[in-house]
């Protein structure tokens, strides 16, 4: 076995650069696949890790998943809101732990304005267990005060103290603009790679306060003094009336069911509970066919590089049939030649599954800061998982089943050819 070992390995040092190439070809391909199941993980923990520690999503009643995506993700609209009284009646509930209220709808220059209260700052969680933390400032107290997330900051180059004008409307859809009352920024969080980076936020008061005047003056948002506004608000009950949907954390998981079917069935108005793993899980089977799209593109590409090794090996037999009659006179057995070709196709495809292992590696360290900054992918890196081992298992038999034909030819000459090999 030895020999036949290094037998192979100097004849592929031989023909080092084709052999180089149809390695690198076998390593794009395993960084193609495995990276497609790797930013694929990374994703489901990312969106799982913006609900951590949530038991319930609350709001009006709509679907599921759309419920989840508007209040969790900031993507769409609610399509409506609910009664603060429906809340804190829920809030009360012996079985409830906490809750966190969100009213939305509002945003500035493109990012959602989440209006919220201190439970926010409490009890939302990323990554299974990381709270909020500041770069910069402290939580929201007064009215016109407002915490922005690092993607904010980052982007329009925001710090402590500048003015943000919040606009009715989510989006590049915005009517009116409520620039007679500025929010002071007071605080900048620290990135987590969830949609908190990408939010403003704003006391549930401060909402209130912003439809109050719009409710006031429709259609207007300039030409009013800035004593007439500052005079009206003073006088006017900044107590939120509704809000977009709330999250919930429970006493005990064991009460999870019992109250998503109480809230579901509650008589004063029509609610949707929505258990958020459970709304992740059709999001992920909705965008399935993209995975299996990206892991077909993985696959032809293996399959390209696999044809590649294959007419290498091809188109080197006639040149390598006195090299096999000259093994067969030092009294190799056929089998032994076809052993050969075999082996070297298994040593091509592992040198590429471990050039593509270590390419990968090194390009997930390379953009693991920018994935966690940009997309919130929180990328790990222990080890193999067992998944994966049986793709390179794969990739490996799949390269000595390519390898078959030309090393069954091999076999089939080396029993006709002798020493004399006419060509």
């Amino acid at each position: 076995m030895r020999p036949l070992v290094v037998l192979a390995i100097k004849s592929l040092w031989n023909r080092r650069l084709t052999a180089l190439l149809t390695a690198l070809a076998v390593a794009l391909s395993v960084v193609l696949i495995l990276g497609v199941e790797r930013i694929h993980q990374a994703a489901q923990s990312s969106f799982m890790g913006s609900v951590a520690q949530t038991d319930l999503v609350v709001g009006a009643r709509t679907s599921p998943l759309q419920l989840l995506l508007f209040s969790v993700f900031r993507i769409g609209n609610p399509t409506n809101s609910i009664s603060v009284k429906t809340w804190k009646h829920i809030d009360s509930l012996p079985e409830v732990k906490w809750t966190v209220p969100l009213s939305l709808g509002d945003s500035h220059r493109g990012y959602p304005v989440v209006a919220t209260n201190d439970s926010y700052l409490e009890h939302l969680r990323f990554r299974q267990s990381e709270s909020l933390s500041f770069v910069g400032g402290r939580w929201f107290e007064a009215l016109h005060e407002v915490v922005i997330g690092a993607e904010v900051a980052d982007q329009l180059n925001y710090s402590l103290g500048d003015k943000v004008v919040v606009s009715h409307g989510t989006g590049d859809v915005t009517f009116t603009h409520h620039d007679e009352h500025p929010f002071k920024v007071v605080g900048i969080l620290r990135r987590t790679g969830t949609p908190v980076d990408r939010s403003l936020h704003i006391s549930l008061e401060a909402m209130e306060a912003l439809h109050h005047e719009e409710e006031e003056h429709p259609g207007h948002s300039h030409g009013h003094s800035h004593d007439h506004h500052h005079h009206h608000h003073d006088h006017h009950d900044h107590s939120a009336q509704k809000i977009s949907a709330f999250l919930v954390g429970l006493e005990s998981p064991r009460a999870l069911l019992l109250l998503q079917r109480q809230i579901s069935e509650y008589e004063a108005e029509p609610l949707t509970a929505v258990i958020p793993g459970r709304a992740l899980q059709q999001l992920w089977q909705g965008l399935e066919i993209v995975h299996n799209t990206l892991r077909l593109i993985g696959a032809l590409v293996l399959g390209v590089s696999l044809l590649a090794m294959l007419l290498v090996l091809l188109s080197t037999l006639n040149e390598r049939r006195r090299e096999m009659a000259i093994l067969r006179a030092l009294g190799a057995s056929p089998w032994a030649v076809m052993g050969l070709l075999l082996f070297e196709a298994l040593l091509l495809a592992l040198s590429g599954v471990v050039l593509g292992g270590a390419l990968l590696a090194l390009g997930l360290v390379g953009l693991k800061p920018w994935l966690e900054a940009k997309m919130g992918l929180s990328l790990h890196f222990g080890g193999i998982a067992s998944g994966e081992w049986m793709i390179l298992v794969v990739i490996l038999l799949a390269a000595l089943v390519v390898a078959f034909l030309p090393a069954y030819q091999a076999y089939r000459r080396s029993l006709a050819d002798g020493l004399r090999v006419s060509l």
